[in-house]
Formats: C-alpha cells, sequence, structure tokens
C-alpha cells in the first residue's frame, strides 16, 4: 500500500507503512507545518452474549481471582471504568512519590468499557492488569512492561485455558451510541477514492481544503452507523481516512443519504 499526502498542490509518495495504516495530508497555505499522522484501522466483529460491565463486577471478579491466583495477596486497589478505543485495561500508580514521605500511592485499575465483551474476555483483561500489580507489589524489576515476569505469571495463569496476552488481537463491536458521523469523500489528482470522516465544526474548512487541493467528486453524508464509521479518526485539521474502490464505496454509503458537493 502506497500513501501520500499533499501540500499546496504538491504530491509526495511515502512507503512503508503496514496494511490498513492510511495517511493524507492537506494544508491550506504554504505557512503550514508538516506533522505525521496515522491510523491503524479496527475492524470490529460482531459478539454475542455480551455483558453490561460496573464497578461491582470488577471488584467481585478481583475477589475471585486473588483468592485463585494470587493468594489474596494482593491489595484491593481502586476501579475505574473509562472508554478507550486502544486500551482494554490499564494498572496505574498514582503519586509514586508519596512513598518517599512515608505517604501511601493511589493504585488502580482501569477497565474499558469503550466495547461490547463477553464476561470472560472482561475476567482476562482484569487478570491482565492484576498480573502488573502483583509485579508493583512485590517491588520486582522487570525488563519490559510486559517482561519475562509478567510473561511467566501470564503462563502459569493460562494453564487455565485463559488467554493472557501483552496485547489484545481479538476485535469487538463498538457499543451502540447515538453518535453521528461526518463522513467526505473524493477523488483525488491520482483518480483515486479516499473516505474519511471529519468534525462537523470543521465541516467547511475541510470542504475549502478540497477544493484547494483541485480534488473532484467530492460527496458528504452524516451517518449514525457505529459499526462502520467509528474506527476512523475524527479528523480536526490533518485528514487521514483511506482509500477504497467503488464496491466498497457503495457499501459505505448504503442506507446514507449522501450529498454531492463538487
Amino acid at each position: 500500500m502506497d500513501f501520500f499526502y499533499y501540500f499546496c498542490g504538491v504530491q509526495e509518495q511515502i512507503l512503508g507503512f503496514e496494511n490498513n495504516e492510511f495517511f493524507l495530508k492537506l494544508f491550506l497555505s504554504n505557512a503550514c507545518t508538516i506533522q505525521n499522522f496515522s491510523l491503524s484501522l479496527h475492524y470490529q466483529t460482531k459478539t454475542d452474549n455480551n455483558m453490561e460491565l460496573t464497578l461491582t463486577y470488577i471488584k467481585k471478579a478481583f475477589i475471585k481471582y486473588n483468592a485463585m491466583y494470587f493468594n489474596n495477596e494482593l491489595k484491593t486497589p481502586l476501579f475505574e471504568l473509562f472508554k478507550s478505543k486502544t486500551t482494554l485495561g490499564q494498572f496505574c500508580v498514582q503519586n509514586a512519590h508519596y512513598a518517599r514521605f512515608g505517604g501511601v500511592p493511589t493504585i488502580k485499575i482501569r477497565i474499558s468499557n469503550y466495547y461490547n465483551r463477553e464476561e470472560r474476555d472482561i475476567d482476562n483483561t482484569i487478570i491482565h492488569e492484576m498480573i502488573h500489580q502483583w509485579i508493583h507489589q512485590n517491588g520486582i524489576k522487570d525488563n519490559s512492561s510486559h517482561g519475562k515476569y509478567w510473561l511467566s505469571v501470564a503462563r502459569r495463569i493460562n494453564k487455565d485455558g485463559w488467554d493472557i496476552q501483552p496485547k489484545s488481537t481479538t476485535h469487538y463491536e463498538v457499543k451502540n451510541t447515538n453518535k453521528e458521523y461526518c463522513i467526505f469523500s473524493f477523488i483525488d489528482p491520482a483518480n483515486r477514492r479516499f473516505i474519511c470522516r471529519v468534525n462537523p465544526k470543521k465541516k467547511q474548512w475541510f470542504v475549502n481544503a478540497f477544493k484547494f487541493n483541485n480534488f473532484t467528486n467530492i460527496v458528504q453524508f452524516t451517518s449514525k452507523n457505529s459499526s462502520k464509521f467509528d474506527c476512523f479518526v475524527n479528523c480536526q485539521s490533518s485528514l487521514r481516512g483511506k482509500y477504497i474502490n467503488q464496491k466498497q464505496w457503495e457499501d459505505y454509503c448504503m442506507g446514507e443519504r449522501v450529498e454531492v458537493l463538487k
């Protein structure tokens, strides 16, 4: 896959990006500063038996697995829900410097509720973060964030049928929301169709940029289809999206009210 950015009508080719990473840049004046942006697209897969994640559930799971795998040695941390596309869970130590003065740092386990996920998969993430807590609590200096000590504990627990890995490779369905997605598509000077999502407040700014760069067949629509469009970055000033063929374009705009701008 080849990637391009546009700067005042000059096209330059950039090589070396992996598949499913797309890079495109627009600027309206010669004074703009070039910055690099990329997007690894996340293709969601629908799952069944999804559960509603709560703090109470996380705490109960922590108590259960603390007894099963850590001899009830882990101190109970604070639990927190957060929304993240890229991080399913976090183990955090806040105010670690307090320990120098006899204080107690705050430890947290945070679990993302951004995706629809099954109970066992959520538990897998909770245990993943508990391993991080075990390493921290025992003062172990691992050789990386998922180093040999972390991996040794994960392998021991995985013997019970878990799949605790440094990074998740499972694809999830985004939870249903009422978000609206402002979608643009156009034909670039190389006669390729590009699709992207932009901040609705910047809609006219992007229209002007498209016209400035001599893009044609500019079309726009607003969608509520999170399964199609939540994986796209909500562009503010630089443009990120992907090149598509005619069949893909028809699939994206199926059921949408498309407005032709140019």
